[in-house]
């Protein structure tokens, strides 16, 4: 992996900036399900619109190893929207 610019490591992270990490980062497998929930809350508190939403869950949920199945992903979602 590349190293960050010099100058990127000197901005201060905002709450946004560690959410991202996150949604990169990942999580193993026997915490996806938790890693997932969270990391849909904390998308939705940014305001995005729910499809923005899901699909930033699919794209982070095709980065664990293995991903969760898509019915899965589903039922995370919809029990989380519906808390909204």
């Amino acid at each position: 992996m590349n190293k960050a610019p010099q100058h990127a490591s000197q901005i201060r992270k905002t709450w946004a900036g560690r959410m991202l990490d996150d949604l990169v980062a990942g999580t193993g497998e026997g915490s996806r399900n938790s890693y997932l929930t969270s990391l849909l809350g904390k998308l939705l508190r940014t305001g995005c619109n729910g499809m923005t939403a899901y699909e930033l869950l699919q794209y982070a949920n095709e980065r664990l190893q293995p991903p969760l199945p898509d019915k899965e992903v589903n039922t995370i979602f919809k029990s989380i929207i519906k808390r909204t």
